[in-house]
């Protein structure tokens, strides 16, 4: 028969998978409210007033391989109740491509304007104005 082993060898694993099951939850929770907006969310369209880079901090750090990184937008929309909304979606997937001056659609939830997604470009989008 072996002998027990300490608490805190037992506490280190129990606390690991709390906190990763918090974590599982907390995602979860945060693509139900995402996936939310695409069923009720109000449809309204968008500008894209500011664009950047962002390198992925979790990407490979090694320069002879490929950086990770997406594009971070500002965009300025106005509800249906004419109120004007200015900043970041809650979720972007549209890679790096720079959207900025297009007329964008922004799904947005009617009980919080100011969480909203505006989906990637597809032919509903309208390029910039000018040369």
């Amino acid at each position: 028969m072996s002998p027990p082993l300490p608490p805190m060898i037992l506490a280190v694993p129990v606390v690991v998978i709390v906190i990763m099951l918090v974590g599982c939850l907390v995602q979860t929770l945060r693509l139900l409210r995402l996936r939310r907006l695409t069923t009720f969310g109000s449809r309204v369209l968008g500008v894209v007033v500011a664009s950047e880079v962002m390198e992925d901090p979790d990407g490979p750090r090694n320069r002879r391989t490929l950086s990770l990184s997406t594009r971070r937008e500002t965009l300025e929309s106005t509800t249906s109740s004419w109120r004007v909304i200015r900043g970041r979606p809650a979720s972007s997937d549209i890679g790096v491509v720079d959207r900025t001056g297009m007329t964008v659609p922004v799904l947005h939830d009617p009980g919080s304007p100011q969480v909203f997604i505006a989906p990637p470009v597809t032919a509903s989008a309208s390029p910039p104005d000018g040369p």
